[in-house]
């Protein structure tokens, strides 16, 4: 997947057997997490993320489903294999823009320490 401009750490993940566990929460801000693809598929590797950061205790990072299923129960399945959202493709700024935002809320919200 050729990235036309680099976005944060973005990194493609079209070999998903060298997906491995986080290391540090801080090395992604949100993971782009294809449903849809060969050897492990988005669902799989979601819990395979989750798992790894509750065995390492950390902090969950935002994983965003993009998937072409636009079916009734999608989102649902997504979001019970540990997404955070769910962007139907192909995808355009505004859902993009809107997942980002609300994710910045959440993490700015859960960072936010009373005096």
């Amino acid at each position: 997947m050729p990235w036309t401009r680099p976005i944060g750490n973005a990194v493609p993940a079209q070999k998903t057997r060298a997906l491995s566990p986080p290391r540090n929460r801080l090395l992604y801000d949100v993971i782009f997490m294809d449903c849809n693809m060969p050897i492990m598929d988005g669902y799989e590797a979601s819990k395979y993320i989750r798992k790894a950061e509750k065995r390492l205790k950390l902090a969950p990072v935002p994983i965003i489903a993009l998937t072409a299923y636009a079916m009734a129960g999608d989102r649902d399945k997504c979001l019970e294999h540990g997404m955070t959202d769910y962007i139907t493709k192909p995808m355009s700024k505004a859902p993009l823009g809107t997942a980002l935002a609300k994710e910045a809320a959440l993490s700015r919200a859960s960072s936010h320490v009373e005096p």
